[in-house]
């Protein structure tokens, strides 16, 4: 992908606003999770 960023699927990390793993995207991860993960941004970015 671009700027060296992938898809963090790809490592078993999720968001709760993209739980399928289509637009959430990581850098810098290496290994993957044994099992899915799914990661929350802060309280100010709820809707």
């Amino acid at each position: 992908m671009r700027f060296g960023f992938t898809l963090a699927r790809q490592f078993n990390y999720f968001c709760k606003y993209d739980i399928n793993g289509n637009h959430f995207m990581c850098l810098g991860i290496k290994e993957k999770l044994p099992q899915k993960e799914v990661l929350n941004y802060c309280t100010e970015f709820d809707i």
